[in-house]
């Protein structure tokens, strides 16, 4: 019983430092090619600097996700998917599991596993709709309401004493940079997400082939 506790411990430590590792992976490439010479747009130092912002921010709100899940015992998995259902649940369209998995880049069994896990906190709940019985969405629970409220409260309340030291031009400019950064940033997720698929469906389809051809081949000889 100890070795598997200290084997599922390893194994999530593993996953966190291999979050981390591609997030940092992610900030300093993006950094390295925005910030070259020969990119077009804002002037360098205006664009270096905007960069290096992002940059920031991105490393203190990961930093940020990691305490949190650790004070909650949360998997950093976990943390992504509460956050995926609290935000759509926010916007009025409530995440199937299927498309929480989706999201995430799970499959079906390990999608299952996340949302058993939130469940079994409080911090999730499955509904069934009214209109198809048969459709399950998810939204989140108490528990997710209380902790979140409790640790996030007082940056919500930080961030409104900064957001008043802007006028109502100044932060519209702020949020169509930031919309149409995410959209970009969305867009490309999705380009060399379909590509991998592509190119994982053009694989296993020659192996099949290759598969198909040697078999025949056996079968000729040995008639």
């Amino acid at each position: 019983m100890r070795g598997r506790l200290a084997l599922a411990a390893a194994r999530r430590e593993f996953d966190r430092r291999r979050d981390v590792a591609a997030a940092t992976l992610l900030r300093t490439t993006y950094a390295r090619f925005v910030s070259s010479s020969d990119a077009s747009g804002a002037p360098p130092g205006v664009r270096d600097e905007l960069v290096r912002l992002l940059r920031v921010y991105a490393a203190e709100a990961e930093r940020l996700g990691q305490v949190f899940a650790e004070r909650n015992g949360m998997h950093p998995t976990d943390l992504q998917a509460l956050l995926a259902v609290m935000q759509a649940e926010a916007a009025g369209v409530p995440l199937t599991p299927g498309r929480l998995g989706e999201h995430l880049g799970l499959s079906s069994g390990a999608t299952t596993a996340v949302v058993d896990r939130l469940e079994r906190a409080e911090h999730v709940r499955r509904e069934r709709d009214d209109r198809d019985r048969r459709r399950i969405t998810l939204h989140y629970g108490a528990a997710a309401a209380a902790v979140g409220g409790a640790f996030f409260g007082p940056l919500g309340a930080r961030i409104e004493h900064v957001l008043a030291g802007f006028t109502p031009d100044e932060l519209a400019v702020v949020r169509r940079f930031l919309e149409q950064t995410n959209a970009v940033m969305r867009a490309h997720r999705e380009a060399v997400t379909s590509a991998t698929a592509d190119a994982a469906g053009v694989a296993a389809s020659t192996a099949a082939g290759v598969s198909a051809a040697g078999a025949a081949s056996t079968d000729v000889a040995a008639r």
